[in-house]
């Protein structure tokens, strides 16, 4: 189990569990990313989560915003990629403009890539309308031209379907 900041816990009520994403390793080498990891409450243990093969296209991002739905659905928004995240990483930290989800009940990934890049907010689950509402505030955002700015209105994005 890795030692990290600038990460998340995403409860899983239903199964006893809490799966950690994310963050930067601080006292220990970077790994890969080959599983997820999870505590069961039941056992009282850590253990490792593998997917169908669709976490091929996630990276372990840091300091991004997250948000679960009562359905078993999570959601990590942006983040930073950077030598303490990233076995192997060269060059300066960078600013992530994707959405991660994870299926807690299918142990199913998938990356939804658009939009401007961001780190450091917060993201919120709304459940409003059929499948709910997701809303980023605050963070970093890096502009067209690459400069970094403060966020300072809210971002929404619908939740519709299953990802």
């Amino acid at each position: 189990m890795p030692s990290v900041s600038g990460g998340v816990l995403w409860p899983d009520s239903v199964n006893k569990l809490f799966y950690l994403f994310g963050g930067e390793y601080s006292n220990s080498s970077v790994q890969s990313f080959s599983g997820l990891w999870f505590y069961d409450t039941l056992n009282n243990k850590w253990d490792r989560a593998f997917s169908d093969g669709s976490q091929t296209q996630i990276s372990w991002p840091a300091f991004g915003a997250s948000a679960i739905t009562d359905e078993g659905m999570a959601y990590y928004y942006g983040g930073y990629l950077s030598n303490k995240s990233v076995s192997g990483w060269t060059g300066p930290p960078l600013m992530l403009n994707s959405l991660v989800t994870y299926d807690m009940n299918q142990r199913r990934w998938s990356n939804r890539t658009n939009g401007i890049p961001r780190a450091e907010g917060t993201l919120q689950y709304i459940p409003a309308g059929d499948r709910g509402m997701l809303i980023y505030f605050g963070g970093m955002e890096t502009s067209t031209g690459g400069f970094l700015s403060y966020v300072r209105s809210a971002v929404s994005n619908s939740v519709s379907s299953p990802c």
